[in-house]
Protein backbone atom coordinates (compact mmCIF):
# COMPACT_ATOMS: atom_id res chain seq x y z
CA UNK A 1 0.00 0.00 0.00
CA UNK A 2 2.59 2.24 1.30
CA UNK A 3 4.52 1.16 -2.55
CA UNK A 4 1.42 2.45 -4.30
CA UNK A 5 0.63 5.69 -2.49
CA UNK A 6 4.86 6.62 -3.54
CA UNK A 7 4.34 5.50 -7.05
CA UNK A 8 1.04 7.79 -7.35
CA UNK A 9 2.77 10.48 -5.78
CA UNK A 10 5.33 10.47 -7.66
CA UNK A 11 2.98 10.30 -11.07
CA UNK A 12 1.45 13.35 -9.99
CA UNK A 13 4.75 15.17 -9.84
CA UNK A 14 6.08 14.55 -13.10
CA UNK A 15 3.14 14.20 -15.15
CA UNK A 16 1.09 17.19 -13.86
CA UNK A 17 2.44 19.41 -16.73
CA UNK A 18 -0.17 19.30 -19.34
CA UNK A 19 -1.25 23.36 -18.46
CA UNK A 20 3.05 24.17 -18.59
CA UNK A 21 3.02 26.99 -20.26
CA UNK A 22 6.04 27.89 -22.45
CA UNK A 23 8.08 31.05 -22.27
CA UNK A 24 7.21 33.68 -24.66
CA UNK A 25 9.16 36.51 -23.51
CA UNK A 26 12.25 35.81 -22.35
CA UNK A 27 14.57 33.26 -21.82
CA UNK A 28 15.96 31.56 -18.52
CA UNK A 29 18.44 28.67 -18.01
CA UNK A 30 15.52 28.05 -15.24
CA UNK A 31 13.08 25.37 -15.86
CA UNK A 32 10.08 27.43 -13.88
CA UNK A 33 9.90 30.52 -13.17
CA UNK A 34 7.14 33.29 -12.22
CA UNK A 35 6.77 37.15 -11.65
CA UNK A 36 3.80 38.13 -9.92
CA UNK A 37 2.80 41.96 -9.26
CA UNK A 38 1.46 42.86 -6.03
CA UNK A 39 -0.74 45.65 -7.24
CA UNK A 40 -2.77 43.53 -9.89
CA UNK A 41 -2.29 40.32 -8.44
CA UNK A 42 -1.75 39.02 -11.66
CA UNK A 43 1.07 36.79 -12.86
CA UNK A 44 2.89 39.20 -15.28
CA UNK A 45 5.56 36.18 -16.14
CA UNK A 46 5.25 32.78 -16.25
CA UNK A 47 7.13 29.53 -17.09
CA UNK A 48 5.65 25.93 -16.69
CA UNK A 49 3.93 28.05 -13.22
CA UNK A 50 1.62 25.79 -13.04
CA UNK A 51 3.61 22.25 -13.14
CA UNK A 52 3.74 20.94 -9.64
CA UNK A 53 7.31 21.16 -8.24
CA UNK A 54 9.22 20.65 -4.98
CA UNK A 55 9.14 23.87 -2.96
CA UNK A 56 12.62 22.96 -1.21
CA UNK A 57 13.68 25.76 0.86
CA UNK A 58 10.53 28.04 -0.44
CA UNK A 59 9.02 26.17 2.28
CA UNK A 60 10.52 28.38 4.74
CA UNK A 61 9.02 31.75 3.62
CA UNK A 62 5.79 29.63 4.88
CA UNK A 63 7.09 28.65 8.25
CA UNK A 64 8.28 32.20 8.86
CA UNK A 65 5.26 34.27 8.32
CA UNK A 66 3.27 32.08 9.79
CA UNK A 67 5.09 31.92 13.17
CA UNK A 68 4.90 35.49 12.88
CA UNK A 69 1.24 35.63 12.29
CA UNK A 70 0.34 33.23 14.83
CA UNK A 71 2.17 35.52 17.63
CA UNK A 72 1.52 38.73 15.77
CA UNK A 73 4.12 40.92 16.66
CA UNK A 74 4.71 39.16 20.60
CA UNK A 75 7.62 37.88 19.47
CA UNK A 76 9.88 38.95 22.87
CA UNK A 77 9.72 35.84 24.39
CA UNK A 78 12.33 33.21 24.80
CA UNK A 79 11.95 29.40 23.93
CA UNK A 80 13.83 26.35 24.85
CA UNK A 81 14.88 24.13 22.42
CA UNK A 82 13.92 20.29 22.92
CA UNK A 83 14.70 17.19 21.91
CA UNK A 84 11.72 15.78 20.28
CA UNK A 85 11.64 19.19 18.32
CA UNK A 86 15.16 18.52 16.93
CA UNK A 87 14.68 14.42 16.55
CA UNK A 88 13.50 14.66 12.69
CA UNK A 89 16.46 17.03 11.84
CA UNK A 90 18.33 16.96 8.81
CA UNK A 91 20.14 19.21 6.21
CA UNK A 92 21.45 22.77 7.23
CA UNK A 93 21.04 24.21 10.91
CA UNK A 94 23.23 26.35 13.55
CA UNK A 95 23.53 23.53 16.07
CA UNK A 96 20.94 24.13 18.37
CA UNK A 97 21.01 21.94 21.30
CA UNK A 98 18.65 20.93 23.55
CA UNK A 99 18.20 23.04 26.67
CA UNK A 100 18.72 25.99 24.91
CA UNK A 101 17.15 29.45 25.30
CA UNK A 102 16.76 31.28 22.24
CA UNK A 103 14.41 34.16 21.98
CA UNK A 104 11.37 33.90 19.31
CA UNK A 105 12.72 36.88 16.89
CA UNK A 106 16.17 35.12 16.92
CA UNK A 107 15.02 31.61 16.04
CA UNK A 108 12.39 33.54 12.97
CA UNK A 109 15.44 35.57 11.89
CA UNK A 110 17.56 31.92 11.94
CA UNK A 111 15.00 30.80 9.47
CA UNK A 112 14.49 34.24 7.12
CA UNK A 113 18.27 35.00 7.36
CA UNK A 114 20.17 31.82 7.73
CA UNK A 115 17.74 28.85 6.69
CA UNK A 116 18.38 27.33 9.30
CA UNK A 117 15.91 23.68 9.75
CA UNK A 118 16.31 23.29 13.33
CA UNK A 119 15.28 26.86 14.24
CA UNK A 120 12.60 26.05 11.97
CA UNK A 121 11.35 22.74 13.90
CA UNK A 122 12.01 24.46 17.10
CA UNK A 123 9.50 27.36 16.03
CA UNK A 124 6.86 24.78 14.53
CA UNK A 125 6.79 22.82 18.13
CA UNK A 126 6.52 25.95 20.01
CA UNK A 127 3.76 27.12 18.18
CA UNK A 128 1.13 24.27 17.52
CA UNK A 129 2.96 21.92 20.18
CA UNK A 130 4.58 19.66 18.13
CA UNK A 131 6.34 19.64 14.46
CA UNK A 132 2.83 17.66 12.48
CA UNK A 133 0.43 20.04 14.28
CA UNK A 134 2.24 22.86 12.91
CA UNK A 135 2.36 21.17 9.21
CA UNK A 136 -0.97 21.12 9.23
CA UNK A 137 -1.47 24.85 9.85
CA UNK A 138 0.70 25.18 6.95
CA UNK A 139 -1.42 23.44 4.85
CA UNK A 140 -4.73 24.82 6.39
CA UNK A 141 -2.95 28.07 5.51
CA UNK A 142 -2.24 27.18 1.77
CA UNK A 143 -5.63 26.06 1.28
CA UNK A 144 -7.29 29.46 2.59
CA UNK A 145 -4.67 31.42 -0.09
CA UNK A 146 -5.94 29.43 -2.81
CA UNK A 147 -2.81 27.45 -2.95
CA UNK A 148 -4.21 24.37 -4.20
CA UNK A 149 -1.81 22.42 -5.67
CA UNK A 150 0.53 22.86 -2.60
CA UNK A 151 0.87 20.21 0.31
CA UNK A 152 3.54 20.70 3.10
CA UNK A 153 5.26 17.61 4.70
CA UNK A 154 7.72 19.77 6.45
CA UNK A 155 8.44 23.62 7.87
CA UNK A 156 11.92 22.91 7.23
CA UNK A 157 12.05 22.35 2.88
CA UNK A 158 14.51 19.38 3.04
CA UNK A 159 13.39 17.21 0.18
CA UNK A 160 9.54 14.72 0.92
CA UNK A 161 8.49 12.90 -2.01
CA UNK A 162 5.27 14.18 -0.22
CA UNK A 163 5.49 17.75 -0.56
CA UNK A 164 5.30 19.52 -3.46
CA UNK A 165 3.86 23.03 -4.97
CA UNK A 166 3.48 25.17 -8.08
CA UNK A 167 4.89 28.56 -8.92
CA UNK A 168 2.00 30.05 -9.29
CA UNK A 169 0.81 28.36 -5.86
CA UNK A 170 4.26 29.88 -4.49
CA UNK A 171 2.93 33.45 -5.55
CA UNK A 172 -0.02 33.16 -3.71
CA UNK A 173 1.75 32.17 -0.24
CA UNK A 174 4.57 34.90 -1.13
CA UNK A 175 1.87 37.82 -2.10
CA UNK A 176 0.47 36.89 1.68
CA UNK A 177 4.05 37.00 3.14
CA UNK A 178 4.91 40.17 2.04
CA UNK A 179 2.59 42.07 3.96
CA UNK A 180 4.28 40.58 6.70
CA UNK A 181 6.44 43.80 7.57
CA UNK A 182 8.43 41.35 10.23
CA UNK A 183 9.11 38.92 7.52
CA UNK A 184 10.06 41.22 4.70
CA UNK A 185 12.21 42.99 7.51
CA UNK A 186 14.03 39.88 8.76
CA UNK A 187 14.38 37.93 5.04
CA UNK A 188 15.94 41.13 3.93
CA UNK A 189 19.14 41.20 6.08
CA UNK A 190 22.43 40.12 4.43
CA UNK A 191 23.49 39.34 7.88
CA UNK A 192 21.88 39.01 11.47
CA UNK A 193 23.46 38.01 14.78
CA UNK A 194 22.37 35.54 17.40
CA UNK A 195 23.50 37.29 20.21
CA UNK A 196 25.20 34.40 22.92
CA UNK A 197 22.82 31.77 24.57
CA UNK A 198 23.11 29.81 27.60
CA UNK A 199 24.66 27.15 25.77
CA UNK A 200 26.61 28.81 22.78
CA UNK A 201 28.43 31.88 21.79
CA UNK A 202 27.20 34.37 19.31
CA UNK A 203 26.25 33.56 16.10
CA UNK A 204 26.34 34.96 12.77
CA UNK A 205 23.98 34.19 9.84
CA UNK A 206 24.23 34.88 6.40
CA UNK A 207 21.69 35.42 3.88
CA UNK A 208 21.48 32.96 0.60
CA UNK A 209 20.23 35.83 -1.62
CA UNK A 210 22.57 37.08 -3.04
CA UNK A 211 20.61 39.92 -4.85
CA UNK A 212 20.46 41.21 -1.60
CA UNK A 213 24.43 41.69 -0.76
CA UNK A 214 26.51 44.55 -2.06
CA UNK A 215 29.39 42.87 -1.45
CA UNK A 216 28.30 41.02 -4.74
CA UNK A 217 27.68 43.99 -6.50
CA UNK A 218 30.13 42.79 -9.41
CA UNK A 219 27.18 40.24 -10.60
CA UNK A 220 24.63 39.02 -8.50
CA UNK A 221 23.45 42.42 -6.43
CA UNK A 222 20.85 44.48 -7.69
CA UNK A 223 19.45 47.81 -6.18
CA UNK A 224 16.21 47.41 -4.72
CA UNK A 225 15.43 43.94 -4.22
CA UNK A 226 13.78 42.67 -0.99
CA UNK A 227 13.61 39.48 0.90
CA UNK A 228 12.30 36.25 0.14
CA UNK A 229 14.14 33.37 0.67
CA UNK A 230 17.16 31.41 -1.96
CA UNK A 231 18.05 27.72 -1.03
CA UNK A 232 18.42 24.26 -3.17
CA UNK A 233 17.89 20.46 -2.93
CA UNK A 234 19.11 17.98 -5.41
CA UNK A 235 15.35 17.28 -6.33
CA UNK A 236 14.02 20.73 -6.67
CA UNK A 237 17.28 22.65 -8.12
CA UNK A 238 18.05 25.94 -6.90
CA UNK A 239 14.93 27.57 -5.96
CA UNK A 240 15.17 31.73 -5.22
CA UNK A 241 11.87 34.34 -4.24
CA UNK A 242 12.44 38.00 -4.00
CA UNK A 243 10.63 41.40 -4.36
CA UNK A 244 11.51 44.21 -6.41
CA UNK A 245 9.98 47.78 -6.24
CA UNK A 246 9.67 49.50 -9.33
CA UNK A 247 8.49 53.10 -8.90
CA UNK A 248 5.45 51.63 -7.36
CA UNK A 249 5.21 48.35 -9.53
CA UNK A 250 6.33 45.80 -6.91
CA UNK A 251 7.04 42.24 -8.42
CA UNK A 252 7.56 39.17 -6.71
CA UNK A 253 10.08 36.97 -8.88
CA UNK A 254 10.22 33.11 -8.04
CA UNK A 255 12.37 30.65 -9.24
CA UNK A 256 12.58 26.88 -8.73
CA UNK A 257 14.60 24.34 -11.20
CA UNK A 258 17.39 27.11 -11.28
CA UNK A 259 20.77 26.31 -12.33
CA UNK A 260 24.73 26.87 -11.20
CA UNK A 261 27.47 26.35 -12.86
CA UNK A 262 30.80 26.52 -10.08
CA UNK A 263 30.66 30.11 -9.06
CA UNK A 264 28.22 30.73 -11.78
CA UNK A 265 24.65 31.32 -10.21
CA UNK A 266 22.39 31.51 -13.28
CA UNK A 267 19.37 31.77 -11.28
CA UNK A 268 19.88 34.71 -10.04
CA UNK A 269 20.93 35.73 -13.47
CA UNK A 270 17.35 34.91 -14.31
CA UNK A 271 16.20 36.69 -11.69
CA UNK A 272 18.02 39.68 -12.78
CA UNK A 273 16.50 39.36 -16.23
CA UNK A 274 13.18 38.95 -15.32
CA UNK A 275 13.22 41.85 -13.14
CA UNK A 276 14.70 44.22 -15.73
CA UNK A 277 12.43 42.77 -18.25
CA UNK A 278 9.22 43.18 -16.50
CA UNK A 279 9.94 46.71 -15.07
CA UNK A 280 10.57 47.97 -18.57
CA UNK A 281 7.87 45.76 -20.55
CA UNK A 282 5.19 46.57 -18.08
CA UNK A 283 3.16 49.86 -17.73
CA UNK A 284 0.25 50.89 -15.86
CA UNK A 285 -2.91 52.33 -18.20
CA UNK A 286 -5.96 53.72 -17.28
CA UNK A 287 -8.37 51.84 -18.89
CA UNK A 288 -11.69 53.17 -17.42
CA UNK A 289 -12.20 56.78 -16.23
CA UNK A 290 -13.68 57.57 -12.87
CA UNK A 291 -17.19 58.84 -13.28
CA UNK A 292 -17.53 57.30 -17.09
CA UNK A 293 -21.70 57.28 -17.83
CA UNK A 294 -22.44 53.57 -18.13
CA UNK A 295 -26.29 53.26 -18.63
CA UNK A 296 -29.19 55.41 -18.13
CA UNK A 297 -31.63 53.17 -16.00
CA UNK A 298 -35.68 53.83 -16.43
CA UNK A 299 -36.87 54.01 -12.63
CA UNK A 300 -40.12 53.89 -11.48
CA UNK A 301 -42.64 56.60 -9.16
CA UNK A 302 -39.78 59.02 -9.40
CA UNK A 303 -40.97 62.66 -8.57
CA UNK A 304 -39.65 64.90 -11.39
CA UNK A 305 -37.96 62.35 -12.92
CA UNK A 306 -38.28 58.72 -14.36
CA UNK A 307 -34.73 57.99 -14.80
CA UNK A 308 -31.19 57.64 -13.52
CA UNK A 309 -27.38 57.79 -14.73
CA UNK A 310 -24.96 54.92 -13.91
CA UNK A 311 -21.35 56.15 -13.84
CA UNK A 312 -18.29 54.15 -12.29
CA UNK A 313 -17.51 55.06 -9.20
CA UNK A 314 -13.63 54.69 -10.00
CA UNK A 315 -11.26 54.36 -12.82
CA UNK A 316 -9.91 51.50 -13.89
CA UNK A 317 -6.04 50.73 -14.40
CA UNK A 318 -4.27 47.78 -15.45
CA UNK A 319 -0.77 47.08 -15.61
CA UNK A 320 -0.46 45.85 -19.38
CA UNK A 321 2.19 44.64 -21.49
CA UNK A 322 3.82 48.30 -23.53
CA UNK A 323 2.18 48.57 -27.10
CA UNK A 324 -1.24 47.50 -25.94
CA UNK A 325 -3.60 49.28 -28.22
CA UNK A 326 -7.23 50.21 -27.65
CA UNK A 327 -9.33 47.55 -30.08
CA UNK A 328 -6.86 45.02 -27.39
CA UNK A 329 -9.67 46.30 -24.79
CA UNK A 330 -12.83 46.13 -24.56
CA UNK A 331 -15.46 46.81 -21.48
CA UNK A 332 -18.81 45.54 -20.29
CA UNK A 333 -21.14 46.06 -17.76
CA UNK A 334 -23.75 44.19 -15.40
CA UNK A 335 -26.52 45.58 -13.43
CA UNK A 336 -26.93 44.17 -10.49
CA UNK A 337 -29.94 45.78 -8.75
CA UNK A 338 -33.15 43.83 -8.92
CA UNK A 339 -35.85 46.17 -8.70
CA UNK A 340 -35.71 50.21 -9.92
CA UNK A 341 -38.17 51.57 -7.80
CA UNK A 342 -37.87 55.52 -6.17
CA UNK A 343 -36.56 56.65 -3.36
CA UNK A 344 -32.98 56.54 -5.12
CA UNK A 345 -29.99 57.92 -3.28
CA UNK A 346 -26.86 59.10 -5.14
CA UNK A 347 -24.03 56.64 -4.66
CA UNK A 348 -26.06 53.80 -4.34
CA UNK A 349 -24.41 50.38 -6.31
CA UNK A 350 -26.65 49.30 -8.90
CA UNK A 351 -24.09 47.28 -11.45
CA UNK A 352 -20.33 46.33 -11.94
CA UNK A 353 -18.24 47.34 -15.23
CA UNK A 354 -15.30 45.50 -16.06
CA UNK A 355 -12.65 46.09 -18.44
CA UNK A 356 -10.84 43.03 -20.16
CA UNK A 357 -7.26 42.62 -22.59
CA UNK A 358 -7.34 40.19 -24.97
CA UNK A 359 -10.68 38.62 -23.60
CA UNK A 360 -9.07 38.05 -20.35
CA UNK A 361 -10.75 40.46 -17.30
CA UNK A 362 -7.92 42.98 -15.95
CA UNK A 363 -10.67 45.01 -13.31
CA UNK A 364 -14.14 45.74 -12.57
CA UNK A 365 -15.19 48.42 -10.86
CA UNK A 366 -18.72 49.32 -9.31
CA UNK A 367 -21.67 51.53 -10.97
CA UNK A 368 -23.33 54.41 -9.27
CA UNK A 369 -25.97 56.45 -9.32
CA UNK A 370 -25.08 59.84 -10.31
CA UNK A 371 -28.58 61.65 -8.01
CA UNK A 372 -31.23 61.58 -5.69
CA UNK A 373 -34.89 60.90 -6.47
CA UNK A 374 -37.47 61.18 -4.50
CA UNK A 375 -41.13 59.37 -4.56
CA UNK A 376 -43.85 60.49 -5.98
CA UNK A 377 -46.45 58.97 -3.26
CA UNK A 378 -49.58 59.43 -5.28
CA UNK A 379 -48.09 57.28 -8.55
CA UNK A 380 -46.41 55.14 -5.90
CA UNK A 381 -49.47 54.01 -4.44
CA UNK A 382 -50.95 54.20 -8.01
CA UNK A 383 -48.63 51.76 -9.04
CA UNK A 384 -49.12 50.01 -6.24
CA UNK A 385 -53.22 49.18 -6.29
CA UNK A 386 -52.83 48.73 -10.39
CA UNK A 387 -49.38 46.42 -9.70
CA UNK A 388 -51.41 44.53 -6.91
CA UNK A 389 -54.55 43.92 -9.23
CA UNK A 390 -52.05 42.57 -12.53
CA UNK A 391 -51.02 40.05 -9.88
CA UNK A 392 -51.55 36.57 -11.20
CA UNK A 393 -53.09 35.37 -7.86
CA UNK A 394 -54.94 38.80 -7.39
CA UNK A 395 -56.72 38.14 -10.90
CA UNK A 396 -57.72 34.77 -10.35
CA UNK A 397 -59.01 35.36 -7.34
CA UNK A 398 -60.94 38.11 -8.29
CA UNK A 399 -62.38 35.85 -11.81
CA UNK A 400 -63.19 33.26 -8.89
CA UNK A 401 -65.07 35.80 -6.61
CA UNK A 402 -66.48 37.01 -10.09
CA UNK A 403 -67.61 33.79 -11.16
CA UNK A 404 -69.44 32.80 -7.65
CA UNK A 405 -71.38 36.27 -8.11
CA UNK A 406 -72.47 35.24 -11.45
CA UNK A 407 -73.58 32.18 -9.77
CA UNK A 408 -75.05 33.76 -7.37
CA UNK A 409 -76.99 35.94 -9.38
CA UNK A 410 -78.11 33.15 -11.69
CA UNK A 411 -79.53 31.53 -8.71
CA UNK A 412 -81.38 34.20 -6.78
CA UNK A 413 -82.93 34.99 -10.52
CA UNK A 414 -84.26 31.10 -10.40
CA UNK A 415 -85.15 31.04 -7.00
CA UNK A 416 -87.36 35.21 -7.55
CA UNK A 417 -88.79 33.18 -10.75
CA UNK A 418 -89.75 30.30 -9.37
CA UNK A 419 -91.55 31.79 -6.57
CA UNK A 420 -93.15 34.51 -8.73
CA UNK A 421 -94.34 31.48 -10.80
CA UNK A 422 -95.61 29.97 -7.71
CA UNK A 423 -97.43 32.90 -6.45
CA UNK A 424 -99.41 33.41 -9.77
CA UNK A 425 -100.23 29.94 -9.93
CA UNK A 426 -102.08 30.52 -6.10
CA UNK A 427 -103.66 33.54 -7.41
CA UNK A 428 -104.36 31.77 -10.87
CA UNK A 429 -106.39 28.75 -8.11
CA UNK A 430 -108.08 31.03 -5.73
CA UNK A 431 -109.67 33.21 -9.01
CA UNK A 432 -110.96 29.83 -10.27
CA UNK A 433 -112.24 28.92 -6.77
CA UNK A 434 -114.32 32.56 -6.49
CA UNK A 435 -115.46 31.86 -10.33
CA UNK A 436 -116.55 28.19 -9.35
CA UNK A 437 -118.20 29.79 -5.96
CA UNK A 438 -120.28 32.95 -7.93
CA UNK A 439 -121.04 30.01 -10.48
CA UNK A 440 -122.50 27.53 -8.05
CA UNK A 441 -124.30 30.68 -6.52
CA UNK A 442 -126.04 32.36 -9.79
CA UNK A 443 -127.07 28.70 -10.58
CA UNK A 444 -128.85 27.98 -7.36
CA UNK A 445 -130.77 31.35 -7.17
CA UNK A 446 -131.85 30.61 -10.85
CA UNK A 447 -133.35 27.31 -9.18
Amino acid sequence: MKKLVLFLIFTLLFTFTAKAEKSEFIEISADFAGVYNIESGEMIYSKNSNTVIYPASLVKIMTSTLALEYYDKKSDFDVTVTETALSTLKGNDINLEAGEKVSFYDLVAAISVGGANDAALVIAENVAGSVDAFVDMMNDKAKELGANNTHFDNPTGFHSPKMYTTIEDMAKICAWAYKNKEFMTLSSMTEYKIPATNTHKERTLTNSNLLLDPAHWLRHYLEGAKGMNAGSTAEAGYTLATVYDNDGQTNIVIIAGGKINGWDYYYFDDAKKLIEYTSVSFEYRDLVPRDKPVADIQVNFGKNSDHVLLTTESGITALLPEGVTDDEITTSFEITKKSFNAPVIKGERWGTLTAYYNGEAVGTVPLVTQNNIKRDWFLYFSGCISSFFAHDTVKGVLWLLLSIAFLLLVLMTMIVYFRRQRELERLRQEKLKKLNRARRTVRSNSE
